[in-house]
């Protein structure tokens, strides 16, 4: 799969995912339930693994 972004598209998406992943960091910081925290460990790692591959793009 192939997506082509305009740099604006490129840098609010950047935004958005480092937003959500601060967010969740806070999130995973508050819960006591364990699955749910490893629930949210698993989508931290994912969102900056996107986030990663966002930030790659020219």
């Amino acid at each position: 799969m192939q997506l082509i972004l305009t740099k604006e598209e490129k840098q609010i998406l950047e935004e958005l995912l480092i937003s959500e992943i601060k967010e969740i960091k806070d999130e995973i910081h508050h819960t006591d339930d364990h699955d749910y925290k490893e629930e949210l460990k698993n989508k931290e790692k994912a969102l900056e693994e996107l986030l990663s591959k966002i930030q790659i793009l020219d």
